[in-house]
């Protein structure tokens, strides 16, 4: 009778290591996208992939990191000098010009608000 735990856990641990192991091998799930790429963060490995250097518009969620990335690394007054190549990103944009300055503080609420495009490469390109 005391077997019957020890079989009964053993038979589990193998279903579950089974399971795991079709799902590491299982093919990635279909993706609707022009580009994508899909790391595990922990590891590195690489998940999915496809057409990843492929340059498309920013896409909101990047617009979000960005935004929380540099939070963390600047200060919300500090500015940043607007290049030609960030005046010239296209989509949706709050128009910048090359040469301008323009504040962190405003640079991440036309990236979350409006969205812009432009306000978000300002907000990851290096502050002056």
């Amino acid at each position: 009778m005391q077997r019957a735990p020890l079989l009964l856990a053993l038979a589990l641990s193998l279903v579950v290591l089974a399971a795991t192991a079709a799902l590491a091998t299982a093919a990635p799930p279909p993706v609707e996208a022009e580009a994508y790429f899909v790391q595990n963060s922990a590891t590195g490995e690489v998940l999915a992939r496809f057409d990843e250097r492929e340059r498309l518009p920013i896409a909101s969620i990047t617009k979000l990191m960005t935004a929380l990335v540099a939070l963390e690394r600047t200060s919300l007054d500090d500015v940043a000098t607007i290049s030609r190549h960030t005046a010239s990103i296209g989509e949706s944009t709050i128009n910048l010009r090359p040469g301008e300055r323009v504040t962190l503080r405003d640079l991440i609420r036309a990236a979350l608000v409006q969205s812009a495009n432009d306000a978000a490469t300002a907000s990851r390109s290096r502050r002056r």
